[in-house]
């Protein structure tokens, strides 16, 4: 490394500097001066990890650094077989799609744009060492964790980096915190419907809680919002696993018949019923599946103590009746 780095640019690794290569490369920190070389001290550790073909990192603290160090070590790099990668900041590169490798033939009046060919995400990750700033990575790296298959990641792996201006970066940056969101889902439509369905509910559907400034849904509410909605409740056999104490005539309840599934209407009556406490039947009739009698399913809502009040009775049971020949039609 120290007789290719004299042949292509006319600097020879000091002593010291050798010493500070194998410090980085045990993974500890070497303090240097400005002008001691630190650019090309790393230049030592950067090639033997590179070596095993894994890729390498380089993170420094802003772009110019970046594109300025990888093109500047550059030859010697590309003497010894290795390819150079720069990341940059997201409104340079496609919205973080994008990076470069250096060209040292591609000639360009820009200096962000020098000496640098523009590639995808992942081709630039792929060299052998890749320069860029700490937020690159770690944005790279968000966005790897979004992605939904494995072929839209950029990275691949972490193997070995060094960090430029360790103090700077992981104490004084490291205070603010990346963060990364995905695209948002055009979901508007649902806040016409829900706006429509918050004012059909009834008095029992929610709870106010005045101290937090929140509202809550009961289960009366819930069961209410998805008749409106016209979602599908429950089948039967999931109410017989919700209901503790299940009457002796449910199974003759559940005989079927030839006569269609209930309204929506009767759903609600089932729903509430099935997320109570308990169902009884009405007192005088047997069963509800006796012919020319009416049943009645009574709710308990679970006790409510107000925080006002915390004596105030539970709520009064709420009584709903339906026929015989409705009961005996429900169907899984």
């Amino acid at each position: 490394m120290r007789e290719a780095s004299k042949r292509t640019l006319g600097l020879r690794h000091y002593d010291v500097q050798l010493i500070g290569g194998m410090v980085l490369h045990y993974g500890r920190i070497a303090e240097m001066r400005t002008g001691e070389g630190k650019t090309l001290v790393a230049t030592l550790p950067l090639y033997l990890n590179a070596l095993t073909g894994r890729g390498v990192h380089l993170v420094t603290v802003n772009d110019y650094l970046a594109r300025r160090d990888a093109r500047w070590m550059a030859p010697i790099y590309q003497a010894l077989g290795m390819s150079v990668g720069v990341l940059q900041m997201a409104a340079r590169t496609d919205n973080g799609r994008s990076a470069f490798l250096v060209d040292l033939k591609k000639t360009s009046p820009h200096e962000d744009q020098h000496q640098l060919q523009m590639v995808s995400r992942a081709e630039a990750y792929k060299a052998d060492i890749t320069y860029g700033t700490n937020s690159e990575f770690g944005f790279d790296y968000l966005r790897d964790n979004l992605a939904m298959r494995l072929e839209d990641r950029v990275q691949r792996g972490h193997y070995y980096a060094i960090v430029d201006e360790v103090d700077n970066i992981l104490i004084d940056e490291a205070r603010t915190p990346l963060i990364i969101s995905g695209p948002a889902q055009d979901e508007s439509e649902w806040y016409v419907r829900m706006a429509a369905v918050v004012k059909q509910l009834n008095p029992e559907d929610y709870e106010i809680d005045e101290k937090n400034r929140t509202v809550t849904l009961t289960e009366v509410g819930e069961a209410h919002v998805e008749a409106l909605l016209d979602s599908p409740c429950a089948t039967l056999s999931a109410l017989k696993t919700l209901i503790p104490n299940k009457p002796a005539c449910w199974d003759t309840w559940n005989k079927p018949c030839g006569r269609s599934s209930f309204t929506n209407a009767t759903r609600i009556i089932w729903c509430r019923a099935a997320r109570s406490s308990s169902l009884t039947s009405l007192p005088g009739a047997s069963c509800p599946a006796d012919a020319g009698r009416k049943g009645c399913i009574r709710q308990w809502k679970p006790k409510r103590v107000s925080r006002l009040n915390p004596k105030m009775s539970p709520t009064r049971p709420l009584p709903f009746r339906i026929t015989s020949a409705c009961i005996r039609n429900w169907r899984e």
